[in-house]
């Protein structure tokens, strides 16, 4: 078993003529807490359907726990996006968004 819990090797990813991804080389090590962070349609959202098996990548590969995605990783992997509306959650603050129920 690797040191590395998540690894991107040479990862691309394309959407016809546009580049998502071009050659994403990293590798995170296990028992650390990281954040992706980027500007708006930097890849951060392609990269991480990619690491759940959501997307295909162009090429290249992405390795969780030594696997590529699969039934086996998405035990360590999840994705779950949010939308927010600025009418209902003008107020919120970050425990009360985090805290409140799923629908």
């Amino acid at each position: 078993m690797s040191d590395m819990l998540f690894r991107c090797v040479n990862l691309h990813k394309n959407y016809g003529d546009v580049e998502a991804l071009a050659d994403v080389n990293f590798s995170l090590a296990r028992g650390k807490i990281v954040g992706l962070l980027g500007p708006n349609a930097s890849g951060k959202t392609t990269l991480i359907k990619i690491a759940n098996g959501l997307l295909t990548p162009s090429f290249g590969d992405v390795y969780i726990n030594d696997q590529k995605p699969s039934a086996a990783t998405k035990a360590m992997v999840s994705y779950s996006f949010s939308q927010i509306s600025t009418c209902r959650w003008y107020s919120a603050t970050a425990s009360s968004s985090v805290s409140f129920p799923a629908w």
